[in-house]
């Protein structure tokens, strides 16, 4: 497996073969990687409620959507 650099990178992005969908953005772009993305939005859980005793942690699963809301 080769290392390309950023030279080789853009100039292989502009020959067509590499190809990156959504496009990248010259922030992903690095001197020998291109940084991937798995979306703009992201969840931060609150893992905790307010209880008579001050705040209590709580087990969450990351498929139960609701408690996020």
């Amino acid at each position: 497996m080769a290392v390309l650099t950023k030279k080789e990178i853009l100039q292989r992005l502009r020959a067509g073969d590499l190809k990156f969908n959504p496009k990248i953005d010259a922030f992903q772009l690095q001197p020998h990687a291109i940084d991937l993305r798995l979306g703009y939005k992201f969840l931060i859980p609150k893992n905790w409620v307010m209880t008579d005793r001050g705040r209590s942690a709580i087990k969450i699963s990351i498929d139960d959507t609701a408690i996020h809301r």
